[in-house]
Parts: C-alpha cells; structure tokens; sequence
C-alpha cells in the first residue's frame, strides 16, 4: 500500500478568551493487491480527520472541549465529542472527562465496535 497524506494544524488562537486549535488531515490510500494476503488494520487509516478544540479558564478551573469528525477508508463517517473539566491541587490537578458525548457508533481500528459514552475520573501528579 502507498500512503500520501496531507496535515494542517493552527493553534495559539485566542477567540473571546478561549484558545483555539483548529487542526486537519487527508490521507489517500493507493493498493496493489497480493493474492494470499489480507489485512485487518493497515488499509483501515482514517482518512479524514478535523477538529476544533475549545479550552478556557474559568476561575481555577480549565475547561477544554472538542469536537472532531473522523472517517476510515471505505466507512461512513463519524462525530465525536469529548469534554475535560480540570481542577488544580497541590500536587498536581483532579480531572473529569467526557468521551464520545454524542454517543457516536462506530468500528475501531481493529474493526470492534468502539466505546460508547464513558466518563473518567483521574489524577495527575506533579513531580
């Protein structure tokens, strides 16, 4: 398989007091077919990519969200949505995030259908 692709990313934006990043890619894939090979990940790239992320601080808080719309090479298309709350602490900062907030149904690389809706809890530490 031969690959070409093109990336664009635009970040340091400052919208209404938010920092923007818009970034893009395009990949295109070309293969020559060999008879007694099969593959289940390599010509399954996603091959449109786009997404617009939002962070601002509110108070002591960050809060940064994104909206992104993947596609994979002979799939539909797809939306997702995640959203992370941060808290700084004394030694490093408690974090809440939101994935795949509109629920998306969708194939992940290996072809499994990917998680749905899913919040996460965590803690960063600072050294």
């Amino acid at each position: 398989a031969t690959f070409y692709g093109l990336e664009a990313e635009l970040s340091g934006s400052r919208v209404a007091g938010m920092d923007v990043m818009l970034r893009s890619s395009m990949l295109d894939v070309a293969v020559d077919s060999t008879s007694g090979y099969v593959s289940k990940y390599a010509l399954r790239p996603i091959v449109g990519d786009g997404s617009v992320t939002l962070a601002r601080r509110l108070g002591t808080l960050i809060a940064e969200t994104r909206v992104n719309y993947r596609q994979r090479e002979g799939e539909s298309g797809y939306w997702l949505w995640d959203l992370r709350i941060t808290v700084p602490v004394q030694f490093g900062e408690v974090f809440a995030d939101l994935l795949n907030g509109l629920d998306s149904k969708y194939a992940d690389i290996t072809g499994a259908s990917a998680a749905g809706r899913s919040v996460i809890l965590g803690f960063r530490a600072r050294m």
